[in-house]
């Protein structure tokens, strides 16, 4: 299946050959620099669509995996994940990535901020510069113009992009606030 058909008709579940799994840990690989990394106590994994990622059905990329005792590691040449422990929730001592190599290399770990982060959006980009913002106060009709307020500085959540080298979008719902598909 090629990239376009995919977007056309989007599907939640992975192809089963870019998913892999080890005790309470399932990984899916959707890129080479994309990866899905879910903890789950009961091993009952979800694959609904999220607000992020309404699709998973990419074209498998290679990748190789390894498991010893414990240990789950998913290298795909631009990211290799390792999990330590995959009877336990990720934490800082168990889950870390290592992206790129040579001099351009970034190594991350569970938790770690992400410093580097050039912001999302709240809603949508209008009235913004940067992470200022200018709020329509009202219309002056004898003007024929907008009323603005002066340009105040917001709060942007954590974007796609990131100087770091990467970003985590943690999309993780407690399951009174799932709702079914």
């Amino acid at each position: 299946m090629s990239l376009l058909e995919v977007l056309r008709a989007p599907d939640p579940v992975a192809a089963a050959g870019a998913v892999v799994g080890a005790g309470n840990v399932r990984m899916t690989v959707l890129t080479d620099r994309l990866i899905r990394m879910e903890y789950a106590p009961d091993a009952a994994f979800e694959d609904r669509p999220s607000l992020a990622v309404v699709n998973r059905r990419f074209p498998v990329v290679p990748f190789e995996v390894s498991r010893r005792g414990g240990a789950l590691v998913v290298d795909t040449g631009a990211v290799r994940i390792e999990c330590t422990d995959t009877s336990r929730p990720f934490s800082r001592s168990t889950l870390g990535a290592t992206i790129g190599r040579g001099r351009s290399r970034a190594v991350w770990r569970f938790g770690q901020r992400d410093r580097g982060n050039l912001g999302g959006t709240r809603r949508t980009l209008d009235g913004w510069r940067g992470d200022h913002r200018q709020d329509i106060l009202g219309f002056d009709e004898e003007k024929g113009e907008l009323l603005v307020s002066d340009w105040k500085p917001q709060h942007l959540d954590p974007g796609l992009l990131s100087r770091d080298g990467w970003v985590v979008v943690d999309e993780w719902l407690p399951a009174d606030r799932l709702s079914p598909a």
